[in-house]
């Protein structure tokens, strides 16, 4: 019989490996950033506004990976909205591990 509180364990170890801090940042480089502006024609890739002001944002949120295919520019309204519903995802995540880690103490 699965013995669940074997499982959960392994889960809350994978969440909290997940969850550790990532290594050191790779920012992309300046001809990266010009190349990826100019396929986008300067504009924002979620809100199309065109703008002198873009910021390059990993897609899939891995600051490691920086091929041109997990790169967007977005501008700074866009950028700071993404920002901010990834931080939250990842609050909650760390308040569940925090529960169910209380879970187990007890």
């Amino acid at each position: 019989m699965t013995n669940y509180l074997d499982l959960a364990e392994i889960a809350l170890r994978i969440i909290e490996k997940s969850m550790s801090k990532p290594k050191k940042r790779k920012d992309f480089s300046k001809s990266e950033k010009a190349r990826i502006k100019k396929i986008q024609k300067n504009r924002c890739n979620t809100c199309g506004k065109k703008s002198a002001v873009l910021e390059i944002d990993h897609i899939d949120g891995d600051s490691l990976n920086n091929s041109l295919d997990n790169a967007q520019a977005l501008c700074p309204t866009c950028h700071a909205i993404k920002t901010r519903k990834v931080k939250q995802r990842k609050l909650k995540l760390s308040q569940a591990f925090r529960y169910l880690k209380g879970l187990f103490k007890e």
